[in-house]
């Protein structure tokens, strides 16, 4: 789910940036362009580790910005879907169960469940004498991941390698 990767992204820098600590914004260039971003077919950016290589900058006509190509590695979240992870709940209504692992935003619709039930009363999901509330810790299996104006994946708990987690 989280792997250090190779990237590589170009990077302008405007003329009046030039100078002693043009290297440190170049740098905090880099990270504002792709921490947070997703890559379809590396993930979610969340961290650059270090900068590999980097070519001498390039002056573009007519703007007068250095642009630089960079090679940096970076730490990226990529869940794939029959995945199992473990995530926070974070709400709970009748309807559903919403968790958090790092960036990835997930929900487990009331169906989805497995053996643990609502409780109206209680206003969380039980089954014996195991409880999950805000703050509980899911073991939960990916069935769907989206990315479109959010990282969002749909879950279950499917009780055979699923379920309630001891912190």
């Amino acid at each position: 789910m989280f792997f250090k990767i190779s990237l590589e992204k170009q990077v302008a820098i405007a003329p009046q940036f030039f100078g002693p600590n043009f290297l440190n914004k170049v740098k905090d260039e880099l990270r504002g362009n792709v921490i947070g971003k997703f890559l379809p077919k590396q993930g979610f950016v969340i961290a650059v580790m270090n900068i590999v290589n980097k070519d001498k900058p390039l002056l573009q006509e007519g703007t007068g910005n250095a642009l630089i190509d960079i090679v940096f590695d970076a730490i990226v979240i990529h869940p794939f879907s029959q995945q199992v992870i473990e995530a926070v709940v974070t709400n709970i209504t009748k309807e559903k169960i919403e968790l958090k692992a790092g960036p990835l935003v997930i929900a487990i619709h009331h169906s989805n469940t497995g053996s643990f039930k609502f409780d109206e009363s209680q206003k969380n999901y039980s089954y014996e004498n195991q409880i999950i509330e805000p703050g509980s810790l899911l073991r939960v299996r990916l069935k769907g991941i989206s990315c479109e104006s959010t990282f969002f994946a749909i879950a279950e708990i499917d009780d055979k390698s699923t379920g309630l987690r001891s912190c």
